[in-house]
């Protein structure tokens, strides 16, 4: 059976991984218009703050190292994906198969019915 410490430790890893995973989606293909800036910003504070409060709990013996440790943990990649979202905010991911809008000739996606930049809806036989 695995003991509390060791399924802590486990979630530390797996909280990690899924910003470091962000981090190189990001990275491979300069994609952020998903992403919110403000969520990561939240995100930052938040982790700055609870790690803030551990090492402080950590000095006067209330608590263990390793919420230092969760914490730096998260704040590396989420500082990361911050910074990424800033300078690539203008960029687009292309794949040469996508359609462009007939009306303001922005990128789509294969599936989108209309145009989210201009608000053109596009009827089923002109689409490409």
């Amino acid at each position: 059976m695995l003991s509390i410490q060791t399924i802590a430790w486990m979630a530390i890893g797996l909280l990690a991984l899924s910003h470091w995973m962000q981090v190189y989606k990001i990275w491979k293909h300069h994609e952020v218009r998903d992403l919110s800036a403000g969520t990561y910003a939240f995100l930052l504070i938040g982790y700055l703050i609870l790690a803030f409060k551990a090492t402080s709990d950590y000095l006067f013996g209330a608590s263990e190292w390793f919420w230092i440790a969760r914490q730096c943990a998260s704040i590396i990649p989420v500082t990361i994906v911050l910074f990424q979202i800033i300078k690539y905010k203008r960029e687009r991911w292309h794949d040469d198969s996508d359609p462009f809008c007939k009306n303001c000739k922005n990128e789509l996606e294969p599936d989108w019915k209309y145009c989210p930049f201009c608000s053109y809806w596009a009827e089923e036989e002109e689409l490409p």
